[in-house]
């Protein structure tokens, strides 16, 4: 599988195969943690609509650091 993560032409039939199984017209890929970040990146790979939200996971273990370096506007201590 991951000699095809670069691979032009897979991920242009997986965009095409989403699209077909879409009618044309795919809803936005939800995502309401984005903890690792692995599923907005896939999603940005193949050209669609990406909404996500939350503070969890990584992303929010990499938060709590920066707020106690103060590296993020408003932490609190």
């Amino acid at each position: 599988m991951t000699q095809n993560t670069n691979n032009e032409e897979v991920l242009e039939k997986a965009l095409a195969e989403i699209m077909r199984s879409a009618g044309g017209n795919p809803p936005p890929i939800l995502d309401p943690f984005c903890g690792g970040g692995s599923i907005p990146l896939e999603v940005q790979r193949l050209v669609l609509a990406f909404q996500g939200g939350g503070e969890e996971g990584v992303g929010r273990a990499d938060r709590r650091s920066r707020e106690k370096d103060g590296a993020v506007r408003g932490a609190r201590g």
